[in-house]
């Protein structure tokens, strides 16, 4: 579904239940940064994280030895494996460097590098996890915690997301 580019509220459906612009699965490193940059974009009270675990961000605290390594100079293109390591050599070569860097500094977590490696200016993974839950509550993102998801359909336009406590969300998109 096309996400638009206006901060037009998201509505209810005719049972008057709450329709989000979009329902991000999953509280971790990507799913926080999808949440960040969509509630900027369409306001956080139009966007929610479902995350399985207790907390966002659980994950991430144990990324780098607790250091958290956010990313890297990306000077050699061969350091990336997978089917296909050239989609990130196309993904930076689209938004640039310095995109992700600026996103880190706006979010509140300066960057300094060691070597290729960078990592939050405290060293410490939980500034970066905090950093982001901070974001998130400042642009009044909704994030239900607990929320192990089930089942996501889709009918007329809608997605229904339900999580294994019998919670219910609708959305017009879902990130996964």
């Amino acid at each position: 579904s096309d996400l638009g580019t206006n901060k037009e509220q998201s509505g209810m459906n005719r049972e008057n239940e709450r329709v989000y612009k979009a329902i991000i699965v999953g509280g971790g490193a990507s799913g926080l940064v999808a949440a960040i940059l969509l509630s900027e974009r369409f306001g956080g009270e139009n966007v929610l994280v479902a995350e399985r675990l207790s907390r966002v961000g659980k994950k991430l605290l144990a990324t780098g030895n607790g250091q958290c390594n956010v990313t890297g100079r990306f000077e050699n293109f061969s350091v990336f494996h997978g089917k296909s390591p050239s989609f990130c050599e196309y993904a930076l070569d689209k938004y640039g460097k310095n995109a992700l860097l600026s996103f880190y500094e706006n979010s509140g977590v300066p960057v300094i590098f060691d070597g290729d490696k960078g990592f939050p200016l405290s060293r410490q993974a939980s500034s970066v996890v905090d950093a982001f839950r901070f974001k998130l509550s400042a642009l009044k993102t909704k994030t239900e915690c607990d929320a192990f998801v089930t089942d996501i359909s889709r009918k007329n336009g809608v997605f229904t997301v339900l999580t294994d406590s019998g919670e219910r969300f609708l959305s017009e998109n879902v990130i996964l």
